[in-house]
C-alpha cells in the first residue's frame, strides 16, 4: 500500500487538538491496511501534506505514537517512523495505572482468575516448548517449601509459583487470554509478594501449590487439555482460600476489608487431608 491510501477526513466538530486527530487518523489507517511492526508510516512530509498540517503539529503526533510505544524513530536517511509491538511492560504498567486509586481484593482477583487461567492453560497445551518445561520444572522447585525460610527466600518463592503461570501464558497462541492472565499475575505479583512475610501459612499455601503445578505440568506434557482445564480450575478455588486468609492478615492494606476463609483449603485427590 502506498502512502496515498492514508486518506484524509474531515476534522470532527468537537474540540480535539489536531495532533491528537492525526495520531487516531494514523491508527485507524495502520488497522484498515493491515501494517505490521517493522512497516514504515509515510515520511514527515508526506504526513504534513496529507494532513495540510504544520511541521510541528506533525511531529507532535509522531511523539506521541512513540511514546505509546506503536512506533519507533529510526536514524539517517532511510529512517522515519517504523511501527512497532507495544511492549507487555508498558501496556501493564498502563493498565496498572487505571486500577491504582481502585480497591481491589483478593476475591476479586480469583473471581477473573478462576475462568481466565483454566482456558489460558489448556490453550496453551501443544504450544509449549522443551525450553518452557524445564521453566516450569524449575519454578515448582523452587516453590518446594523446606521450613522456615528467611523473607527474601518468602519473596523469591512466590514470584516462582507466579512464573510458573507467566510461563504457560506466554504459550498461550491467544493473545487477549495471554495478556488478561499475564495482567492478573501481575496484580497478584504486587499484592502477594510485598504481603509474603505476613502470611502465617506460607508453608501449607506453597505445598498445596507445588502438588497443583506438579500435576498441571504432567497433563501439560501428555497433551491433555481437559485434565489441564480441570486441574488449573481446582488450584485457582483452592489457592482463593488462601488468599481470602491473607487478607485477614493485612488488614489496612488498599485490598478492601478482610474476610475469613471458613474451612482449610481441600487437597488434590490422593493426598493426605
Amino acid at each position: 500500500m502506498t502512502a496515498q491510501t492514508l486518506t484524509y477526513q474531515a476534522a470532527p466538530q468537537r474540540p480535539q487538538k489536531r495532533s491528537d486527530w492525526i495520531v487516531e487518523q494514523i491508527k485507524r489507517w495502520i488497522v484498515e491496511e493491515g501494517k505490521r511492526p517493522g512497516d514504515k508510516l509515510p515520511h514527515e512530509k508526506e504526513l504534513i501534506r496529507l494532513f495540510s498540517a504544520g511541521r510541528g503539529t506533525v511531529r507532535e503526533a509522531l511523539k506521541s505514537l512513540e511514546v505509546q510505544g506503536l512506533i519507533v524513530n529510526m536514524p539517517g536517511a532511510d529512517g522515519g517512523a517504523v511501527l512497532s509491538e507495544v511492549p507487555y511492560a508498558r501496556a501493564m504498567h498502563l493498565l496498572r495505572n487505571y486500577f491504582h486509586s481502585k480497591t481491589v481484593t483478593f476475591a476479586q482477583v480469583y473471581a477473573a482468575r478462576k475462568f481466565v487461567e483454566p482456558e489460558v492453560a489448556a490453550t496453551a497445551v501443544g504450544h509449549l516448548s522443551a525450553r518452557d518445561f524445564e521453566q516450569l520444572q524449575a519454578s515448582i522447585d523452587v516453590c518446594q517449601y523446606r521450613g522456615r525460610e528467611r523473607q527474601a527466600q518468602r519473596k523469591a518463592q512466590r514470584t516462582a509459583e507466579l512464573d510458573f503461570h507467566d510461563i504457560i501464558a506466554r504459550a498461550c497462541p491467544n493473545p487477549l487470554l495471554a495478556f488478561i492472565g499475564r495482567f492478573l499475575n501481575d496484580v497478584l505479583r504486587d499484592l502477594v509478594v510485598l504481603s509474603a512475610e505476613n502470611f502465617t501459612r506460607h508453608g501449607d499455601f506453597l505445598a498445596q501449590n507445588c502438588r497443583y503445578h506438579a500435576s498441571v505440568l504432567e497433563a501439560l506434557k501428555r497433551g491433555d487439555p481437559d485434565a489441564v482445564r480441570a486441574l488449573m480450575h481446582e488450584h485457582m478455588v483452592d489457592a482463593e482460600s488462601y488468599m481470602i486468609e491473607l487478607d485477614a492478615q493485612i488488614e489496612g492494606t488498599w485490598l478492601g476489608p478482610p474476610r475469613m476463609r471458613d474451612e482449610d483449603a481441600s487437597v488434590l485427590p490422593g493426598s493426605s487431608s
